[in-house]
């Protein structure tokens, strides 16, 4: 048995409800894990690979790292996609708001891996500085609960972003983003051969 999550409003199962969860056959069979029932829905199992996704502690996500190499003799910066894992070995009442507000989202943009590398660096920031928060908030006077509200809100806006973003959109916001960097990088090369002389 194992937990999966809701990750849309589908007949009496709503967004964001924990299950127990088990598998037999082309079925799956599920228990509201808040829920004194004891008894599981059964339901297709094309159904549930659609609307449910299995949680548990950690999380990995696309992000982009630069790496640097020699290139006749010199050093050049390029990025790569990579993946960083975070993981949250938490009590249960903390576990449960984490799933719910942090992974919920973030497994919704798992079908967009472009939308999530434009924003890797905050996300990165802001699950590794939860991450490291959650580490230490027992040996500290730290409110996990306020930390784990900040870094929802975070996700909640990016959530109204891409929903609300059409990809043309995206791909002129991204468009206008290269320029800029090449731009810097332009600048930022004149400013070096200019130090050089």
């Amino acid at each position: 048995m194992y937990k999966t999550i809701c990750l849309k409003d589908f007949k009496d199962f709503k967004k964001g409800q924990i299950f127990n969860t088990y598998e037999r056959s082309s079925y799956a069979y599920l228990n509201d894990e808040d829920s004194k029932d004891t008894e599981f829905i059964k339901i297709p199992y094309a159904d549930f690979k659609h609307y449910f996704r299995i949680i548990n502690y950690v999380i990995g996500l696309p992000i982009i790292i630069k790496k640097y190499r020699y290139k006749f003799f010199r050093k050049v910066e390029f990025e790569e996609v990579g993946r960083k894992v975070y993981g949250f070995d938490l009590e249960t009442k903390y576990l449960k708001r984490i799933q719910r507000e942090i992974f919920l989202p973030l497994y919704l943009f798992e079908e967009d891996e472009e939308f999530l590398l434009e924003f890797s660096y905050t996300l990165n920031y802001v699950l590794n500085s939860l991450e490291q928060i959650s580490k230490i908030h027992k040996m500290t006077d730290i409110d996990l609960d306020v930390e784990i509200t900040r870094a929802a809100k975070y996700l909640n806006e990016l959530e109204i972003l891409y929903n609300n973003a059409d990809n043309s959109a995206r791909v002129k916001a991204q468009k206008l983003l290269e320029n800029h960097h090449n731009y810097m990088d332009y600048i930022v090369m004149a400013m070096n051969n200019i130090n050089k002389c």
